[in-house]
């Protein structure tokens, strides 16, 4: 992502080191129009809820998934950050 355009980043919540959210919080961070999407199998919503404010997440997907599903909001976000690109970005 240094020195690649990423759009948009997929992250599962339970990962080694540090959970999905702080990973896409950091993401956030750094590159703020990266679109950011979280895999969860948690059951606790307080802690997902959480995980959405903090790293601004655009959309979480349940575990298990449908696949065509995924592919569906990938393309839908996709699409969105096509027309922010040629909308010149977020405006106040």
């Amino acid at each position: 992502m240094e020195k690649e355009t990423v759009d948009l980043v997929i992250s599962d919540m339970r990962m080694p080191h540090m959970s999905g959210a702080e990973v896409l919080e950091q993401i956030r961070n750094k590159w703020p129009d990266m679109v950011r999407i979280l895999l969860t199998g948690f059951s606790d919503i307080s802690a997902t809820i959480a995980a959405i404010n903090r790293g601004e997440i655009y959309r979480y997907i349940a575990k298990p998934w449908n696949d065509d599903d995924i592919v569906l909001l990938v393309r839908d976000a996709l699409e969105r950050k096509i027309c922010w690109r040629r909308n010149g970005g977020w405006k106040s």
